[in-house]
């Protein structure tokens, strides 16, 4: 695969299409096919600004707006294709089609967490209102944070019994996991404010780009054996350091920009009759 990348990526664009083409016969138009191309520029654009001037990670943050915004199958194309764009400006390698597939994934999940954000008109009072939805944020976010410290309990007890380090693999995994059944068990979405983004925000960045992109670094470079628990383990605690950046930097920029680009996208999609 490392020789044929380039080849692997446009694949995977068009089977990460798929979704949003499958709906796109049901009820998606070409108004938000656009909306969604400008997001993916947008997108690209920030990312490349932000890499070579301010050290943080706003594409990575916009791809979950995305995500929040216009819907799972939405945040999963722009995270597939933006990634495969910003790439031509910062480097394709063999890891292109691996960051294609983490930005893909955390803005499916973060379109499959979150609902709508509660709109402001001109004559509400924006600061009650928004402290008052950031006060129900921080309950319902309780419950997706107890799944996910309950599977980091969970995977950490098992290490210390089976002798395992848990600051590698495990502590990733769990991670994963914990998100997958706090969606699971929830009962419905959860409202986006600048809270509850964020802290999605930091959560997923953390575990599953990370997740992903440690061990691309075990599967496809030659330095690292892919047999060898020692292997893994380098991998996963090196980049742990990386990945906390990645996820606090990103998660900043959804907590003060998140909630009102949120806001705007919503009010084009009623604006402009994509959604009601």
């Amino acid at each position: 695969m490392s020789r044929h990348y380039l080849l692997f990526s446009v694949i995977i664009i068009i089977v990460m299409y798929i979704p949003l083409m499958l709906r796109y016969e049901k009820r998606v138009r070409t108004r938000e096919l656009v909306l969604i191309a400008v997001m993916c520029s947008i997108t690209v654009l920030a990312n490349c600004f932000t890499v070579y001037t301010i050290p943080i990670h706003a594409g990575t943050a916009l791809v979950i707006i995305t995500g929040v915004a216009l819907g799972p199958e939405a945040g999963l194309a722009c995270g597939c294709l933006a990634r495969f764009i910003a790439n031509f400006f910062m480097g394709q390698g063999i890891w292109t089609p691996y960051e294609m597939i983490a930005w893909g994934f955390l803005g499916f999940f973060a379109g499959c967490v979150f609902s709508d954000v509660k709109l402001i008109g001109y004559l509400d009072d924006a600061r009650q209102i928004k402290r008052e939805d950031r006060i129900l944020g921080l309950r319902a976010m309780l419950k997706p944070l107890f799944m996910v410290l309950l599977s980091e309990l969970t995977v950490y007890l098992i290490c210390k019994i089976k002798g395992f380090n848990y600051l590698g693999f495990p502590l990733y995994l769990a991670g994963i996991l914990g998100i997958v059944l706090a969606i699971i068990v929830s009962k419905g979405k959860i409202r986006a404010n600048s809270i509850t983004v964020s802290v999605y925000t930091w959560l997923s960045v953390l575990v599953i780009y990370g997740g992903i992109m440690n061990g691309v670094h075990v599967i496809s470079f030659g330095e690292l054996s892919l047999n060898s628990a020692n292997s893994w383990l380098l991998a996963y605690t090196t980049g742990l350091s990386y990945d906390l950046m990645h996820a606090s930097t990103a998660a900043v920029c959804t907590y003060f920009f998140g909630e009102s680009i949120i806001r705007k996208l919503r009010r084009v999609q009623i604006k402009y009759g994509i959604r009601s």
